[in-house]
């Protein structure tokens, strides 16, 4: 097998979807060592994946379906390529995970294009989402097995737009702010073995695409 050397020593979900989108922002990201990915609504899914895993009895998540173990990190070998995740709730008797998704939900009556909004999750939408097969594959590579049923679960958030002071004044934020809304829509998705091993031949592509051309830039940068 060809020598693979990656810019980071290992592939994670994030690094994948991008290579497979954008060998250019990928390029920037990781080669040249670009800015990491910053928003508020990726500040406000950290902060919700930190209340669940240190104060799990907070009011704002205490709703949120989960298993033993939060934030639980791997890093595994598929072949000779390093693999790193972490899935956001775990359970080590049975193996089985969910994954919380937090982003803005655009109203159906909206008619504007946010950046940021994303359209609602369905089953459609959840069968063609691979990081829930990408996270069964990383488990049967450390476990040997994998449960083929996974849940992929929507806690809807929204942009508050004004706030309302402790005078009753209500006044127009002129920063981005989010809280949750609404109960948590959960998804089951049954995971089939061949998606894993679709996915893990595709991982090995990936893999060395991304080695050669990290190699040509080393040589290039010298």
């Amino acid at each position: 097998m060809t020598t693979i050397i990656l810019p980071r020593g290992y592939i994670s979900y994030s690094q994948y979807t991008l290579w497979r989108s954008s060998k250019a922002g990928y390029i920037s990201r990781y080669f040249k060592k670009g800015p990491e990915l910053d928003s508020a609504e990726l500040r406000f899914g950290k902060y919700i994946s930190w209340l669940l895993e240190n104060d799990p009895t907070n009011p704002l998540i205490a709703h949120v379906p989960r298993y033993s173990t939060m934030e639980h990190r791997m890093l595994v070998k598929i072949g000779k390529i390093a693999v790193k995740g972490g899935i956001d709730t775990f359970n080590p008797l049975t193996l089985a995970f969910r994954e919380y998704k937090t982003g803005i939900i655009c109203p159906e009556y909206c008619t504007q294009k946010h950046k940021a909004c994303i359209k609602p999750w369905d089953q459609v939408k959840v069968r063609r989402h691979k990081q829930l097969p990408w996270y069964c594959m990383m488990i049967r590579a450390e476990h040997g097995k994998y449960n083929a049923q996974v849940f992929l679960d929507q806690i809807p958030t929204r942009y508050i737009k004004t706030e309302v002071d402790e005078r009753g004044i209500e006044w127009t934020l002129h920063y981005k702010k989010i809280e949750m809304e609404g109960e948590v829509i959960s998804f089951k998705r049954i995971i089939a073995e061949w998606e894993l091993d679709a996915l893990e031949k595709d991982l090995l592509v990936v893999a060395k695409e991304i080695s050669a051309a990290y190699q040509e830039f080393l040589i290039s940068d010298i």
